[in-house]
């Protein structure tokens, strides 16, 4: 009984065969490695988050509970420069993130930061949360009187926020300030922005006699092209003039 031949056709069919078997394994495989980098991605992803969103938050928490005093909570998280950025993180969250009234207690401690925290303190005037803004202003003018040292740093911020909507508040803090925000303010008179001349000038009545080296500078302003700045200057300089002749 003879074997029947394999004919030429049957032969190339099963050659055929096994190369789409074999496409079929790649392309499974190729999904398997997509997927897997997907999910590898994720979990950079979530670990990222979790490095710079979650453990910020959770440290700081953790630091303030328990009763702790401002200066304990800043030991507690590495000292004045390394608080600041935790803090930095924690003001910038959203409020399901972190309350306004966690983001007002940290502003609050800020203020046993010193230098460090300045930069912060101006960033948060801006703050969207108007409770934040205030105790932002309070805490700037109460490091004024606190830290003498810390004077020309927080001038030199604050005055940043002098053409800003802010700029009244900025002029307020800057009279705080001592003969470093009295030099910012004076400069501010001859600044090219309107609203930075009219704060400057409230800002100096707000010193009254102390600021009788401002006087020649608020008398140009009688000529200034915005009636509010000239308002203001009249109103600073009468003050100025009342506060020596009551001497």
């Amino acid at each position: 009984m003879t074997t029947p031949a394999h004919s030429p056709d049957s032969s190339r069919g099963g050659e055929s065969e096994a190369p789409q078997a074999g496409g079929a394994v790649d392309k499974r495989s190729r999904k398997v490695y997509v997927l897997w980098g997907i999910a590898l991605a994720f979990l950079l992803a979530a670990g990222l988050f979790c490095w710079l969103v979650v453990v910020p938050v959770w440290k700081v928490n953790r630091a303030m509970s328990g009763g702790v005093t401002k200066s304990e909570t800043i030991a507690r998280l590495g000292g004045p420069q390394e608080a600041v950025g935790y803090f930095a993180v924690y003001v910038r969250m959203p409020d399901w993130v972190t309350d306004s009234l966690s983001k007002r207690n940290v502003v609050i401690t800020m203020r046993s930061c010193g230098t460090p925290a300045v930069p912060l303190l101006v960033e948060c005037l801006h703050h969207s949360d108007e409770d934040v803004q205030t105790h932002a202003w309070a805490v700037l003018m109460q490091m004024c009187s606190m830290y003498p040292e810390d004077r020309k740093a927080i001038a030199k911020e604050v005055a940043r926020a002098l053409d800003t909507e802010a700029a009244e508040m900025a002029a307020y803090t800057l009279s705080q300030a001592g003969p470093e925000g009295k030099a910012v303010l004076i400069k501010g008179l001859g600044a090219p922005s309107a609203t930075t001349r009219r704060a400057s000038a409230q800002g100096l009545k707000a010193m009254g006699g102390e600021a009788r080296e401002a006087i020649a500078a608020l008398e140009s302003l009688s000529c200034d092209p915005d009636s509010s700045v000239r308002q203001a200057a009249a109103e600073a300089l009468q003050k100025i003039k009342q506060a020596g002749e009551s001497k």
